[in-house]
């Protein structure tokens, strides 16, 4: 059974789109606001917390209308690029379609009033006409006689009549419309919900990793000091070899140990100025039991998140664009969840820093020398 919630609990601005003009209420005002398009009444920072509903009819078939080919008048024949570049428009905003609202209870019929149009439920099914601020008491007044007298009749609006006392409804704010979540056609996943707290959670999984590396660093650096006191010691031997031998190994681990954090933040800083919905992401080496001088970056987007080519290469690109560490990208065979996999070379980058930090030094020691001959000259 699908759930409901109330409208105006749920988000703080609301805007309903009519046939030929929306009604907007806004959280900072107890008014609607009409205009022609939503766009009209709404900036960047009221639609964070806006939900746009619409009233879509229904198919030939008598199933539910794309929204998107609906909200953006596009044929009906649109092609995949053209129902994307809709998403695109609307974003996440939310997108309640009224007309796959859930039927009431029997014996009820609630009725909308907002924008240009009527739109009532009942037991059975949903209706829309047009209205206007002229003719919409009578309007109601046409649809309940055909509804028992004994009927349950609630009104949604904001608009004010003097003769609205006699059409013996209920009258409630549009904010205390009850709305099932069947209706809210791009209701975010799970996924999508706690997306940023799993790409934080791995982003301070791989902080660990590091700082246990690191650790694991200086435990190898104690062991070095112990080697070389023994090497004064006993200049030959062959517990010494094995322990050299060791130790190199070791060393050529934790060559690159101190890349780890900068490669981890990059990583995560390109998933996030690139847009893309991901799930999990894992940086590793090829092997666990070779030393190497490149990573490996998994990165897995949460599941039905793109369809298909034309959705993945823009985001494909876009992420490895926001990248300094990640040289080359590909996205591997098979599987049915989109999943890009980049390869960091270790070397380049470690040069490119040793390269960055002395010529930060310099600039230091220049700045340091300027402030010394002016004091000298004064």
């Amino acid at each position: 059974m699908s759930k409901s919630f109330e409208l105006g609990q749920k988000f703080k601005n609301i805007c309903f789109l009519g046939l030929n003009r929306v009604e907007y209420f806004p959280e900072s005002s107890d008014e609607s606001i009409f205009a022609d398009t939503w766009q009209d009444v709404t900036d960047e920072q009221s639609r964070r917390n806006l939900a746009i509903l619409f009233f879509a009819p229904r198919d030939l078939d008598g199933e539910p209308l794309d929204p998107y080919i609906f909200l953006t008048d596009t044929d009906d024949d649109a092609d995949e690029q053209s129902v994307l570049i809709a998403q695109q428009a609307f974003g996440d905003i939310p997108l309640i379609d009224m007309c796959r609202m859930r039927c009431n209870n029997a014996n009820e019929v609630h009725i909308l009033v907002t924008g240009d149009i009527i739109f009532h439920w009942d037991s059975n099914d949903s209706y829309v006409q047009p209205t206007s601020p002229v003719s919409w008491v009578r309007d109601i007044q046409n649809i309940l006689k055909t509804y028992p007298r004994t009927t349950e009749r609630y009104l949604y609006t904001s608009w004010e009549n003097n003769r609205v006392n006699e059409l013996g409804v209920k009258i409630r704010p549009v904010q205390e419309l009850v709305i099932s979540e069947d209706a809210w056609v791009n209701m975010p996943s799970f996924q999508e919900k706690f997306g940023f707290a799993v790409m934080f959670t791995s982003i301070l999984i791989a902080v660990m990793t590091y700082i246990l590396i690191f650790l694991q660093g200086s435990d190898i650096d104690d062991l070095s000091q112990k080697i070389r006191t023994v090497d004064l010691e006993t200049p030959s031997g062959k517990n010494y070899l094995e322990l050299n031998r060791a130790i190199t190994e070791q060393q050529q681990f934790m060559r690159y140990r101190n890349l780890i954090s900068f490669v981890t933040t990059d990583v995560a800083s390109a998933i996030q100025r690139s847009g893309m919905k991901i799930s999990t992401f894992e940086i590793k080496t090829p092997d666990s039991q070779e030393p190497s001088d490149v990573l490996l970056v998994t990165i897995k987007s949460q599941k039905d998140a793109y369809k298909g080519w034309l959705e993945e290469e823009p985001i494909s690109k876009a992420l490895l664009g926001q990248s300094v560490t990640m040289s080359a990208i590909r996205r591997p065979p098979g599987g049915t969840q989109f999943t890009v996999e980049g390869l960091v070379e270790l070397e380049p980058i470690s040069q490119m820093l040793a390269e960055y930090q002395e010529d930060v030094k310099r600039s230091q020691q220049q700045t340091l020398s300027t402030v010394a001959n002016q004091g000298e000259g004064e």
